[in-house]
């Protein structure tokens, strides 16, 4: 559900706000860069404010001689500890918009970082994000979250002044500021009613899928820069490029001030060319124009019917409906398997709800994140991964991802879920391997999986077959 569809007020022409949707959180992220380039206006000075407050954090450690032990040290992770930002609903939460948030691990990681960055001379940031550069561990969810934290007051001064612009039902919240949320702040906001929690709206002009400061950009530059061989650039992991990064720290230090010196690239999320956000709308309108009754399915011995009925109405959507638009990019390029999972889900999600079954994306279930998980109560319960056929880890996501979530769930029925997007080569061998692999895997190890393809390859219009 997006915002404008729970406050039509807000469906405004050329908003400066991301119409957000209230039920799951959005792949974006909010850039501090492109904060830094406010330089009037009410956002002028909060970059200064979010640097300031790492300033005083690198203090505390530098005081603390790089003792954990210190007080000092203790001080300083306290202040990188934040109640969760879930206001925002953005981030790699799948179901829900509960984020991961300022948690004491996440607080111990960033302290850390910033005492190693104090042992190689540098006390001071100009962009905090470039601690992602150095560590491993803080990625473009955990910037976000703290950039949206630790300026809190500027978005509940925003979402306020939108709130009463347009008359916007809104109701009395007192939000937590600040390190641990000791302080607090009332406004009148509008209310999520799905997490009955209140709306926290940000300018689209901040948002972008990964930060601009971010450790692959850096890596991409860096090799251009060394010439180094293309083949070494596309092996390398994110730990890696860290350790790469802490060697050349003066590298990084350039090529920071190069993107900072450029002009502010935002996401164009009215365009929305990774379909972050449009496959829910999308989605929603097709379900709508073609339901479907799932209660004859919710039993235990015809739950996994469910999910046969959704694939077989995705795939309907997809070959038949014109679907497979949404699979490329405006060039005729492939948009990421994401794209097609986004638009899976969003199938899901609203056959599902209508139905009373639950549908989570991406839940971890302890031995890493299953693409889909279909629900009804404790025992009804079927997952299903989502790949396309090209993919490098294809039967990997069959033989390995698959059956060791399965397992690790104590799930009987699982689903293989094929995109074919090319002609020939390994989609063609793989398509014709599928059935016999998935018997196989089945067979060795006790369980129900199931597979389908659908075909999201370019359709001829009927004037040109």
């Amino acid at each position: 559900m997006l915002f404008s569809e729970q406050f039509p007020n807000a469906a405004v022409d050329d908003a400066d706000w991301f119409d957000v949707l209230l039920d799951t959180d959005t792949r974006l992220f909010v850039d501090p860069l492109l904060i830094s380039k406010e330089k009037r206006g009410p956002w002028k000075d909060a970059h200064d404010d979010l640097i300031a407050h790492f300033d005083e954090v690198f203090g505390l450690i530098a005081r603390s001689g790089l003792r954990r032990s210190s007080p000092y040290y203790t001080q300083a992770v306290a202040r990188l500890k934040f109640p969760e930002p879930n206001e925002f609903c953005l981030g790699y939460t799948s179901d829900g918009t509960d984020g991961a948030g300022g948690s004491v691990k996440l607080a111990q990681q960033i302290a850390k970082a910033m005492a190693s960055a104090i042992n190689r001379g540098i006390s001071h940031l100009d962009h905090f994000e470039l601690l992602g550069v150095f560590n491993a561990r803080i990625g473009p969810d955990r910037i976000s979250d703290l950039t949206c934290t630790i300026l809190r007051r500027y978005f509940v001064s925003y979402t306020a002044k939108i709130a009463k612009k347009y008359g916007l039902a809104t109701d009395e919240w007192e939000i937590p500021i600040g390190p641990t949320g000791q302080d607090s702040i009332t406004a009148q906001l509008p209310t999520n009613p799905i997490e009955n929690r209140p709306v926290l709206l940000v300018p689209k002009r901040f948002l972008r899928r990964l930060p601009t400061l971010d450790a692959e950009d850096w890596w991409a530059w860096y090799v251009l820069k060394a010439n180094i061989n293309v083949e070494v650039m596309e092996k390398v992991d994110k730990t890696k490029i860290v350790e790469e990064a802490v060697r050349n720290a003066e590298t990084v230090r350039e090529w920071a001030a190069e993107r900072d010196e450029a002009k502010a690239r935002p996401y164009d999320v009215d365009r929305d060319p990774d379909l972050v956000w449009r496959w829910d709308p999308i989605a929603k309108d097709w379900v709508s124009a073609n339901p479907v009754d799932l209660t004859a399915y919710k039993r235990p011995d015809r739950f996994h019917l469910v999910v046969e009925k959704v694939i077989e109405q995705f795939k309907h959507f997809i070959e038949q409906e014109g679907g497979w638009r949404h699979l490329y990019n405006e060039d005729g390029s492939e948009r990421d398997e994401e794209a097609a999972q986004s638009l899976m889900r969003g199938i899901g999600k609203h056959y599902c709800h209508a139905n009373g079954i639950e549908i989570d994306r991406e839940v971890d279930i302890g031995r890493g994140p299953v693409d889909f998980k279909f629900s009804k109560g404790r025992n009804l319960v079927a997952l299903l991964e989502v790949k396309k056929l090209t993919s490098g880890r294809f039967w990997n996501g069959l033989r390995r991802q698959l059956t060791t979530y399965m397992r690790a769930d104590e799930v009987k029925d699982g689903w293989l879920l094929a995109l074919h997007l090319r002609d020939g080569g390994v989609s063609t061998t793989r398509r014709k391997d599928l059935a016999d692999r998935v018997m196989e895997v089945s067979q060795d190890l006790g369980l129900n999986i199931r597979y389908a393809v659908v075909d999201g390859r370019e359709k001829k219009s009927a004037s040109k077959l």
